[in-house]
């Protein structure tokens, strides 16, 4: 338990983090280089501006021009793991993969979907035809241009299924269901717009300590 600023927060052994806007990764992380790196972008929505108008919670929404700026090819490692958490957004899907990677110098090797269940284990809401709101996130996962991890690439359409968080966009860590693909079991971690803390990762963004509250955890 760590006191900042008269609040109480729980912190993991072994993790390190950067409460920064997402502008200064490059200059902070200078020489760096990571085996997986997690990224949840605030992608662009019409229905989340609404709602952050009103509250004025969470990141602000970002272009995907200046999402592109964030400099992934140099903060991955040769042979490492790239996931991205996407929405079900055609156009921002197509901006990620066609686009963005390019400038990353990344190239997708696989797509995930996470599938949101309640405690019966039925989805959230029912399937339905886009653009209207559907029971899953896809997860996208990439590798340097040079690079091919064939295991990997043979988990495509992987199914990852788990009760979703009460907490807005709170989404599940990855490591377990990754760590099989990964060159190094125990490589270096990274995750960009991160909300809370993993032991043995770094954690960048503004709100990098916004789940570490001790409210949101039964410290007695």
């Amino acid at each position: 338990m760590i006191t900042l600023n008269k609040a109480n927060y729980l912190f993991p052994s072994n993790c390190e983090f950067y409460s920064k806007d997402v502008s200064q990764l490059g200059s902070l992380l200078t020489g760096c280089k990571y085996d997986v790196i997690v990224i949840d972008p605030p992608w662009l929505n019409k229905a989340v501006r609404r709602k952050k108008l009103k509250n004025n919670n969470g990141y602000q929404m970002m272009s995907n021009d200046h999402l592109a700026d964030i400099p992934i090819q140099s903060l991955l490692s040769d042979e490492g793991i790239l996931i991205v958490w996407c929405t079900n957004s055609l156009s921002h899907m197509k901006a990620l993969t066609e686009d963005i990677f390019e400038k990353w110098n990344v190239k997708l090797a696989a797509k995930w979907f996470w599938l949101k269940v309640t405690k019966s284990g039925e989805p959230i809401i029912n399937f339905t035809e886009p653009p209207a709101k559907l029971p899953f996130e896809q997860i996208i996962i990439a590798t340097k241009a040079t690079y091919t991890n064939e295991l990997l690439t043979k988990s495509n359409r992987k199914i990852i299924v788990s009760i979703p968080s009460a907490i807005h966009s709170h989404k599940p860590p990855l490591e377990e269901v990754v760590r099989p693909y990964m060159k190094g079991k125990d490589g270096k971690k990274l995750e960009v717009f991160a909300r809370y803390l993993l032991p043995g990762w770094t954690s960048f963004g503004w709100e990098v300590l916004r789940l570490q509250h001790e409210c949101l955890y039964n410290c007695s």
